[in-house]
């Protein structure tokens, strides 16, 4: 597989891979922050994928919308998500984030506006930060899928989405390949967290 990390999907319905980071950070003492993943799945039509940060290490589901039913199962998070089997946002990236078990609203991107490419590799990347926000209750976040701004109906002009994500917490990257009842190969040729863009004293 070219060097890069498998996660083979059994195509059970009951399969889940989580890739983490080594090392979280915490957005309102890292100052800007950075994940970037590279991946690539087998197929677009009935994959389950989620790239964020998260605050549970554990392999299981991060943050998944099965037919329509939505689990985020970290307390907090934030990033994005595809499910080729859901029917109303479509086979295309979703910002979705919780924070302290309440969730977002998912998002579906408008820009860009394909989805995955079967067997071809896909850069995800995430900038976030606290925003300023003294109370520490959201985390703002932009996304890039192969450098393109992620657009979506809870961006702003800058494309920054704000979640109830908060940013006191200390936040692994992930990369969570779900089941959906196809078996399918994902693969993680890089995760990459980076934080300290500037100086915060506490």
């Amino acid at each position: 597989n070219g060097g890069a990390a498998r996660a083979t999907i059994a195509g059970d319905d009951g399969d889940t891979v989580s890739i983490y980071t080594s090392v979280p950070l915490e957005p309102n003492e890292c100052g800007l922050g950075w994940f970037q993943a590279r991946i690539r799945s087998s197929i677009i039509t009935a994959q389950s994928i989620f790239v964020g940060l998260t605050d549970t290490v554990t392999d299981s589901v991060t943050i998944e919308n099965e037919d329509g039913a939505l689990a985020t199962v970290p307390t907090d998070a934030f990033g994005l998500l595809i499910g080729g089997e859901a029917t109303e946002t479509g086979n295309v990236w979703n910002t979705m984030g919780v924070g302290n078990d309440v969730d977002d609203t998912l998002r579906a991107s408008t820009t860009p506006a394909i989805s995955m490419v079967a067997n071809t590799w896909t850069t995800i990347a995430i900038e976030f930060d606290q925003n300023g926000n003294n109370g520490d209750t959201v985390v703002r976040y932009r996304c890039y899928i192969d450098g393109v701004k992620v657009v979506t109906a809870g961006t702003d002009a800058l494309g920054w989405t704000t979640s109830v994500a908060r940013s006191s917490i200390p936040y692994y990257g992930v990369v969570t390949f779900d089941d959906r009842n196809t078996a399918y190969t994902g693969d993680v040729y890089e995760t990459y967290l980076k934080g300290a863009v500037g100086t915060v004293a506490d």
